[in-house]
């Protein structure tokens, strides 16, 4: 791409992040983000809604409040990972209204040797309440077959 095309890129590229259905961040090396979908990451992460272009990763996660203590603990794994691993942590967000939210992470190596994260969040939540629902109903289901509805009386 000639170096004329990189404003169009640079737009392309703002415009494809924020047209995403998730929440996409783009760290460097040095844990700052240079690219995000910001309004769509601050609402899954029930975080004010702020730019979030020169936040820190760590910044980022310790500002996220969980709603339990397995979401704590992914958040931490998630702040600890190893330079070069690949991570996915499935995080329940205490906000308004809560989320569960799936936040893969993995990492940049372009040839030219810099470094940096992709970071990607896809809510979760509607299909966990869909699970829970269809629980329920099977949970009804095998209930009813073992009681006569007419009688009351065990089958």
């Amino acid at each position: 791409m000639s170096e004329g095309n990189a404003p169009f890129a640079e737009s392309a590229l703002a415009a494809m992040l924020d047209s995403l259905d998730g929440g996409a961040l783009v760290f460097e090396g040095e844990g700052l983000s240079c690219r995000a979908s910001s309004a769509r990451v601050t609402e899954l992460l029930g975080l004010p809604s702020e730019p979030l272009l020169g936040r820190k990763r760590d910044e980022l996660l310790a500002a996220i409040v969980p709603g339990d203590d397995a979401t704590a603990r992914a958040i931490a794994a998630l702040r600890g990972v190893v330079e070069g691993e690949v991570r996915r942590e499935t995080l329940a967000i205490k906000s308004d209204p809560p989320r569960l939210v799936e936040w893969s992470s993995a990492p940049i190596t372009p040839e030219d040797g810099a470094e940096g994260r992709v970071d990607l969040l896809t809510d979760r939540t509607v299909e966990a309440l869909l699970r829970e629902e269809l629980e329920r109903v099977y949970a009804k289901m095998a209930e009813t077959s073992l009681v006569d509805e007419l009688t009351g009386l065990a089958n």
